[in-house]
């Protein structure tokens, strides 16, 4: 059976297939954001190529082509104009760990140790 090759950019027809796919990568990125470029220049490709997305995003062709590497850590201004042109939001979450389940829910406490309820 001869084998096929797979090309991520195949299957992001729409937004939601592209944001759906980058929130994958976040997940499994963890401290290398290379991963995520590298998704964000398959984005790219289905949507028509580098050099279509940086037309739609107002951005020079080779700084985003360099952008999207997976070499360099890009500007979030770069990020959210390609988002934009990508019809996808950039969102933040919080996360639920050890660390940060403490803080969730709790106001705000002056360094006295009084809550500010306002």
């Amino acid at each position: 059976m001869p084998v096929t090759e797979h090309k991520a950019s195949d299957y992001l027809k729409t937004p939601e297939d592209a944001a759906a796919y980058l929130n994958a990568a976040i997940e499994e990125m963890g401290d290398d954001p290379r991963l995520l470029m590298k998704a964000f220049r398959n984005v790219a490709e289905a949507r028509g190529g580098v050099s279509a997305l940086a037309r739609e995003a107002n951005l020079d062709r080779v700084a985003l082509s360099r952008a999207l590497s997976g070499r360099r850590n890009p500007r979030l201004d770069t990020l959210a104009k390609v988002s934009a042109a990508c019809g996808i939001k950039l969102r933040f979450s919080a996360c639920v760990n050890r660390r940060t389940k403490s803080r969730v829910g709790r106001r705000a406490e002056g360094i006295d140790g009084t809550r500010s309820d306002d």
